[in-house]
């Protein structure tokens, strides 16, 4: 294997595939990335994978020989970080690669291809497609809400629910949910919902920056992202997710209108001054008014208050500041609804004028 290509362009894809690769692992090639060079296409292609979620990524340079190695992915990712901005030289002697760069020359063990595990393929069985930014969207709208390690495995993923056209995503921890929608233009002829781990959505988050549509293939048990010239596949969870619907009201008693810039705002303010046991702040609406109040004996206490669209009985209600400041920051309208009954029933907060997005926080008990 030998090619040239620019530091920058290398390092730059390089780290899109690290991302998967974990530092150590008990099989001990997990640890490594795989560099593919192919002088008829021009093409190297990098994989990554810590055996449950892998990373194809393909870039065109000049290759003047093909052939094959895998060696440690953050230790290249560090050592291609601290090159200076030259084109570099890479070549194989052996199980050795080989950097060249103005006037380094380093010296990289690796392992052969066939000791590299073998990457996943998975069985198209239904297949849609969404625009780049639409999809990093969904993500970015849901991904706050799922746990990491939940002992309720279901709960640990972004639940992805097809009916027909329509394609909701979801995520709930038990305290909170996050429900994003969008219109596909090619359905599933069945009702079908998956559960894909979070890490996986986090990856995607990171590297979706493009402008086409990403491919989603799925079966039963795997799913993948085409997007450019990456290909991301996961293993799916598979359990059963909960009927999140149940328990999102379809009827509250008061909607208050707020100032999405001013809400965001006062929140992180009075959270400065609340337990870090649970970030409780009260929120009081009264008429055209709401009042955020946070005290702790260890810190102190504050107060605050907005001019809102609200009419109707005084309700006080008891919520954790950080999960409102991750939905107030997802929501880009200038003003949000707060729907709610009473101070022991569920909040839901949305964009005005839009119903593509909601998220509801339960309460804490005062």
């Amino acid at each position: 294997m030998r090619f040239k290509v620019h530091k920058n362009v290398l390092l730059e894809n390089v780290q899109i595939t690290s991302g998967v690769i974990p530092v150590r692992h008990t099989v001990y090639l997990v640890s490594f990335m795989l560099i593919e060079a192919d002088s008829s296409l021009g093409k190297i292609t990098l994989s990554g994978t810590d055996l449950e979620t892998s990373i194809t990524n393909s870039f065109q340079c000049e290759v003047t020989e093909s052939g094959s190695l895998t060696v440690p992915g953050k230790k290249f990712n560090e050592l291609l970080r601290e090159l200076p901005d030259e084109s570099i030289e890479i070549y194989t002697e052996e199980n050795n690669m080989i950097i060249k760069c103005k006037k380094d020359h380093i010296i990289l063990k690796g392992q052969p291809r066939d000791d590299f595990p073998v990457l996943p393929k998975v069985k198209k069985d239904n297949v849609i497609m969404l625009d780049q930014n639409v999809f990093r969207d969904l993500i970015r709208k849901i991904n706050y809400a799922a746990p990491i390690d939940d002992s309720r495995q279901c709960l640990n993923g972004g639940y992805l629910h097809i009916v027909g056209k329509e394609l909701k995503f979801v995520a709930t921890d038990g305290h909170r949910l996050a429900l994003a929608k969008t219109e596909i233009e090619i359905g599933i002829k069945d009702e079908t919902g998956i559960i894909i781990p979070v890490k996986t959505l986090s990856e995607l988050l990171r590297i979706i920056k493009g402008e086409a549509e990403v491919v989603i293939s799925f079966s039963s048990n795997q799913i993948s992202f085409e997007m450019d010239s990456i290909i991301l596949i996961s293993r799916l969870i598979e359990e059963k997710y909960p009927n999140y619907a149940q328990v999102i009201p379809q009827k509250q008693d008061h909607i208050a209108v707020v100032d999405r810039a001013e809400l965001l705002a006062e929140t992180r303010r009075i959270a400065l001054l609340v337990s870090e046991r649970g970030y409780s702040v009260k929120y009081k609406f009264e008429n055209r008014m709401l009042f955020l109040y946070s005290t702790s004996p260890d810190i102190g206490e504050g107060t605050a208050e907005l001019a809102i669209e609200y009419e109707g009985e005084e309700v006080q209600i008891v919520l954790n500041a950080l999960y409102m400041l991750d939905v107030v920051k997802n929501i880009e309208t200038e003003s949000i609804e707060i729907h709610f009954s009473n101070k022991l029933s569920p909040v839901v907060i949305k964009p005005v004028g839009k119903d593509d997005y909601l998220c509801l926080i339960m309460p804490m008990r005062q």
